[in-house]
């Protein structure tokens, strides 16, 4: 399946976009709130029936919510707090937190961050790491030039979904393919999309460019490129 997270506006602290399905029609909703002194912000997620929230959260909460997935410290960690989750979702309750997100009584509780693995000495490859539940998710992003960047997401070792973001800008706004294997890890696709977004194209403070332009790279870090799945 395939969703469309298109940006429908900015200004110098905030942003909000739509979540299109495959036919056109809007399903959701993603508003991010930044503040004055701060590249960090609040995300406020709503698809369908299910509402998730995004923040920012403090280096030893981060680390001991994500000991059991890496020994690195987390960079740039959020915590991920969503309801409305089937509990047959694959979900298993990390931890049991109700929050006013949505409907279901079931809360679910999970971390966000920037991670890497040492490939030799002084050489190091990035990503971003999903952990919820029970659950895994990595996002290895690659640039291929003028075809944009193909986000590969994995549950685990297996490739799941991808995220396709075109090189081309327009008006300071930004948006996110997601396609993925089934309706929960589109909800990853989209959790990961939002922090592809505040991580290397938030600009908080910056006033909006009229206009269209081609934002353009090219990965050559052999290991992202083993990884990369384009659909």
């Amino acid at each position: 399946m395939k969703i469309l997270i298109k940006q429908r506006k900015k200004d110098l602290y905030n942003a909000f976009f739509s979540i299109l399905n495959e036919a056109g029609m809007e399903t959701g909703n993603i508003s991010l709130k930044g503040s004055l002194g701060s590249r960090e912000g609040f995300f406020d997620i709503h698809y369908e029936d299910i509402g998730i929230q995004l923040y920012r959260i403090g280096g030893k909460e981060a680390k001991e919510q994500s000991a059991l997935i890496t020994k690195n410290t987390p960079f740039r960690p959020y915590q991920v707090m969503a309801n409305g989750l089937p509990a047959d979702s694959g979900f298993a309750r990390m931890d049991y937190q109700p929050i006013d997100t949505g409907s279901s009584p079931f809360a679910f509780k999970g971390i966000l961050f920037h991670d890497f693995i040492r490939r030799g000495f002084l050489k190091k490859t990035g990503f971003h790491v999903l952990y919820i539940g029970n659950l895994t998710y990595n996002l290895y992003i690659a640039g291929f030039g003028e075809e944009g960047i193909f986000a590969s997401i994995y549950k685990g070792n297996k490739p799941v979904g991808l995220i396709h973001k075109d090189c081309e800008v327009t008006d300071g706004l930004h948006n996110f393919l997601v396609t993925a294997d089934d309706r929960m890890d589109c909800v990853s696709g989209t959790i990961l999309s939002c922090y592809m977004y505040i991580y290397t194209y938030y600009r908080p403070g910056e006033k909006i460019v009229k206009g269209t332009y081609r934002s353009i790279f090219t990965t050559t870090d052999e290991f992202l490129l083993s990884k990369c799945i384009r659909r």
